[in-house]
């Protein structure tokens, strides 16, 4: 083992920290930036698990497979299309693939009421939910009202 004092040691500290300086900086960008990128055909597999929940119960809280919650929908339809996303709305709100609505695909995830309420984009200007109580796990066409309080829309990755 070399000396820390060592001049030939002491030469080569500069260059070793510069090489794990760069790969800090850019290996984290490269390596996420494609490895996880969903797909269109994994945002067709969620909304098609989505569609067959259609029918079951909203219940606060509730992950499937019998019932659902909003967050709990969305998830589970990620997850059946092979990509895990966080289980709360905020969490799901906070997912950073930010997504305008003329880009919108299905799978992609609306966010409403400043995170408040997530639900599957279907396409053409339709959803999938499970909203309250009252109404089990349904699709709608996307109203003023729905789009007027759009807060975002996300892409899980």
């Amino acid at each position: 083992m070399e000396h820390p004092l060592n001049p030939s040691t002491a030469r080569r500290t500069p260059v070793r920290l510069l090489c794990a300086v760069l790969l800090a900086l850019f290996l984290p960008l490269s390596a996420t930036a494609t490895a996880h990128a969903s797909t269109p055909e994994q945002g067709e597999a969620a909304v098609a698990f989505a569609r067959e929940q259609i029918g079951k119960p909203y219940v606060w809280g509730a992950t499937g497979p019998d019932a659902w919650d909003a967050s709990g929908l969305t998830q589970g339809a990620w997850r059946e299309a092979g990509i895990e996303i966080p289980r709360t709305t905020y969490d799901q709100a906070d997912l950073p693939d930010k997504v305008q609505r003329d880009e919108l695909r299905p799978g992609d995830i609306l966010v409403f009421y400043n995170g408040g309420h997530v639900a599957l984009y279907t396409g053409e200007d339709r959803m999938v939910h499970a909203s309250t109580v009252s109404r089990p796990v349904h699709e709608l066409q996307l109203n003023d009202y729905w789009w007027s309080n759009l807060t975002s829309a996300v892409r899980p990755d």
